[in-house]
């Protein structure tokens, strides 16, 4: 099937399309050379990568059993950022926990801070770390597609954050943005009293793009 997908020849591209389902875009994607690597930030993810740091800090507790175990975890505290990492086989990065260091604290980012810059920009240090690791080029100094699923805004506030520096520069620096829709998942996702639709969501997304490409 990879094989038969040919990215100069769109109708190749569109039956392969037809016959995939949520990350298996991304996989045939990379498997097909359309890209390299997939760096997602997500709430829950299956596809977690682990620091060399935290696999070490799991290996030595799945070596004891019982009191010993619970001791380690008791009196030894997990590795702290800045972390190291391989880049998996796959080339889909997605980091777990989504939890990221606020003011010398882990703060979940979800379901208001999505889009923050604090949580970004924590994410793209490790994204850059990785990059750095595996000797590639960084996320942003290579040409990106900025991919933008809905079922990812489940509040009023992560639609709408204070601090969108960070998000505005990656719009500006994608060679491509893409947006999925997802009406099901985002109406399934979405957690807040005061329910929008899926147009609303898309409609308020696509004005962070506009204003971020605007010239003023």
């Amino acid at each position: 099937m990879i094989k038969a997908i040919d990215p100069a020849d769109e109708s190749s591209v569109e039956r392969a399309v037809t016959r995939l389902r949520n990350d298996e875009h991304i996989d045939a994607a990379i498997r097909a050379g359309v890209i390299d690597i997939a760096f997602i930030i997500a709430e829950q993810n299956q596809r977690a990568v682990k620091s060399r740091e935290d696999y070490e800090y799991f290996r030595k507790a799945d070596a004891l059993e019982g009191v010993e175990k619970h001791l380690y975890f008791k009196q030894v505290s997990r590795p702290q950022p800045p972390m190291h990492y391989d880049l998996p086989e796959h080339r889909m990065v997605a980091l777990d926990p989504p939890r990221y260091l606020r003011a010398g604290e882990l703060t979940e980012p979800w379901p208001d801070r999505v889009l923050e810059s604090d949580h970004l920009e924590d994410r793209l240090r490790s994204f850059d770390q990785i990059c750095i690791d595996a000797n590639v080029p960084r996320l942003v100094d290579a040409p990106y597609v900025l991919d933008l699923d809905l079922d990812a805004f489940n509040t009023h506030k992560a639609l709408d954050p204070e601090d969108s520096k960070t998000f505005r520069s990656l719009i500006r620096g994608a060679c491509g943005i893409t947006i999925a829709r997802e009406p099901e998942c985002f109406s399934s996702c979405w957690s807040d009293d005061s329910a929008i639709t899926v147009d609303d969501a898309l409609e308020r997304v696509l004005a962070h793009v506009e204003k971020a490409q605007s010239p003023t």
